[in-house]
């Protein structure tokens, strides 16, 4: 699944930078095999499929046939346990693919395998159990997988109920997975004496920075940022940087997203307004992958973090935000899109 998932994640990001059918077509594709082959008939997502069809014996001249061909000779062995973890990084790249293209299936696939977690292998208190029965768990991974896909629903949505259940995987993650003084948050839960004790892993700590500063400038709350920060202190110790030499874009990525603020548009409107619609989704094309993308309907309540820094127009607006102030505002997706191109452009370069 993770293969599957980052490259349609990354195809999507590729189509909205550079707008080639081809990248388009390839995260089709992606796409296509996960609702074929990979989605259970309720909706949640399988964690594997086999490579070879005969368990052992090298599949390259299947793979070399057509689709009729293939199936003629029978189906790779499918793992059908629908892990907590493996749903949220599904759920997260199609949000991916739904923001881009406004692609209303995969939304809706994403939306059905959210719903399905939470019906399945949610924990009172905003944790998930990673299979229906955990040995050990529970996992750092599974509450930072499905808090990543809900904040990616939440952005892809403007519905703050996906916000509210982020804050509460990050709440979870916090209490749990703690790694004592020292910086860092470990695999399993330190709530629980096992042996050998749990530790941080390397790709986990730099996930965990990248979605709790996100989420901290969605919420304004400070232990989001303090999860942030603790995660990165653990991978920038010296002793464990240096054997993470070859995953030096990623250190780098989640340092200057710390140290930087993402690309913040809010969209001020009803949400049953085509206009604000329209808007809405003009503001997630921004070819980007730090930003973050927050609708106000009044009449849902305070504004984000209740800043009151929005005028009351007539009509539905949009605004780039930055350090606590925001643009004048935008009201066609024509002025949105010239805006955020510009604002694209001088970030690459």
């Amino acid at each position: 699944m993770l293969m599957q998932v980052e490259n349609l994640r990354i195809y999507a990001q590729a189509y909205a930078q550079w707008p080639e059918p081809a990248y388009l077509q390839t995260a089709h594709d992606i796409q296509r095999y996960l609702q074929t082959f990979l989605t259970s008939a309720d909706g949640a997502f399988y964690t594997s499929q086999d490579a070879d069809l005969v368990p052992g014996e090298h599949a390259a001249d299947y793979f070399s046939l057509d689709d009729a061909g293939r199936r003629a000779r029978g189906i790779p062995r499918i793992d059908t346990h629908c892990y907590a973890r493996e749903n949220g990084w599904a759920i997260t790249a199609l949000c991916t693919l739904a923001g881009v293209t406004g692609d209303e299936a995969a939304l809706h696939d994403a939306e059905r395998a959210a719903q399905w977690v939470l019906a399945h292998r949610a924990l009172p208190d905003g944790g998930f159990r990673h299979d229906e029965v955990d040995a050990a768990g529970p996992y750092l991974g599974d509450a930072l997988a499905m808090g990543r896909a809900f904040f990616a629903l939440y952005q892809t949505t403007g519905n703050g109920a996906w916000l509210t259940r982020a804050e509460a995987a990050a709440d979870f993650i916090g209490a749990h997975f703690a790694h004592g003084d020292a910086p860092g948050f470990a695999t399993a839960d330190t709530t629980r004496k096992t042996f050998p004790v749990s530790q941080p892993q390397f790709d986990e700590a730099l996930a965990l920075a990248r979605f709790a500063n996100l989420l901290a400038h969605a919420t304004g709350r400070a232990s989001d940022r303090a999860l942030a920060e603790s995660a990165l202190r653990w991978v920038l110790a010296p002793e464990i940087v240096r054997g993470h030499g070859p995953y030096v874009g990623g250190i780098l990525l989640a340092e200057e997203e710390l140290r930087t603020e993402p690309l913040h548009v809010t969209i001020v409107g009803r949400k049953d307004d085509p206009a604000a619609q329209a808007l809405f989704l003009a503001a997630q094309r921004a070819p980007a992958a730090y930003k973050l993308i927050e609708w106000w309907d009044r009449r849902e309540g305070p504004p984000p973090r209740a800043e009151a820094i929005f005028p009351d127009f007539d009509r539905p607006a949009a605004f780039l935000c930055a350090d606590g102030a925001c643009s004048s505002p935008l009201f066609t997706t024509k002025a949105l899109k010239a805006r955020l191109e510009k604002a694209t452009s001088v970030a690459r370069n």
